[in-house]
C-alpha cells in the first residue's frame, strides 16, 4: 500500500538539512507552488532533491503494514549519505536502487542505525514500486523472476501478479540457522539496556546466520 512522496533535500547550510515535504504527508502542512519556490530559491538553492516513495508491506489496509522508503537513481550516493537520508525519512528500512536492467536490480538496504545485507519487506515494496512502473511485469497467469543484487549477494524474486492487478512478489532467502550463542544473559542484556529479567529462563541463547537459499 503506497503512500504520498516527498522530497527530501539535503546540502551544507543549517537550513539545507532539512527535510522538506512539498505535498503533505500525516498531517504536515502544504506548500503553495509559489511559496515554495521562494522557499527553495531562498535555502535551497544549492541542493540536490531526492524523490522517495513509502510503501507498507505486509498490509492492505492504508498506514498498515511494516513501512518501506524507496529511493531511485542512488548509484552516486555513498553510504554515509543513504544512511543520513535513511534517517531523514525515518522508515524501518529504506531501499536505495544503485542500478536497474532487464536482468534486476541492484538495490541496498538501510536502517536508521546502519546497512543490512538484505531486508524482506523492503524488496515487497521495492519489487511491487518497479513493477507498477512497467519493470519485470509478468504475463496474465503466469509469473516473471529477476535478480534482486547487493553488495553481498545476489537472491532470485519471483512475481505474480493477482486477480485485482496487483503484483505479489515472492522473495528467495536463506534459512536461519541457529547456533549456541557466545554471549552470555549479562552481556546481552547491557547491550540491549534491558533486565537481566526480560529473558525467559526455558529458552537458550542462539545466534543466526544465513545458510543455503529457501522460499519464503
Amino acid at each position: 500500500m503506497p503512500f504520498q512522496k516527498q522530497i527530501v533535500s539535503f546540502g551544507d547550510s543549517p537550513y539545507e538539512q532539512q527535510t522538506v515535504a512539498q505535498r503533505g504527508w500525516r498531517g504536515e502542512r502544504l506548500l503553495s507552488a509559489r511559496h515554495w519556490a521562494l522557499f527553495k530559491q531562498r535555502y535551497y538553492s544549492s541542493v540536490t532533491e531526492y524523490p522517495f516513495a513509502l510503501y507498507g508491506a505486509f498490509s492492505e489496509a492504508p498506514f498498515g503494514g511494516c513501512v518501506a522508503g524507496i529511493i531511485d537513481q542512488a548509484s552516486e550516493l555513498s553510504a554515509d549519505k543513504m544512511l543520513q537520508i535513511a534517517q531523514e525519512i525515518g522508515a524501518p528500512a529504506t531501499g536505495f536502487i544503485t542500478d536497474l536492467d532487464q536482468d534486476g536490480v541492484s538495490v541496498r538496504f538501510f536502517s536508521t542505525l546502519t546497512e543490512y545485507p538484505m531486508c524482506g519487506h523492503v524488496t515487497i515494496a521495492l519489487m511491487t514500486w518497479l513493477t507498477e512502473r512497467g519493470w519485470f511485469v509478468p504475463e496474465t497467469g503466469e509469473s516473471s523472476k529477476t535478480q534482486l543484487r547487493t553488495p553481498d549477494k545476489t537472491a532470485e524474486v519471483e512475481i505474480r501478479l493477482r486477480e485485482d492487478g496487483r503484483p505479489e512478489v515472492l522473495l528467495t532467502l536463506a534459512p536461519a540457522v541457529f547456533e549456541a550463542a557466545v554471549v552470555n544473559a549479562v552481556d546481552l542484556a547491557r547491550m540491549l539496556d534491558l533486565s537481566q529479567g526480560s529473558f525467559r529462563d526455558d529458552l537458550d541463547l542462539s545466534l543466526i546466520h544465513i545458510s543455503e537459499p529457501t522460499r519464503r
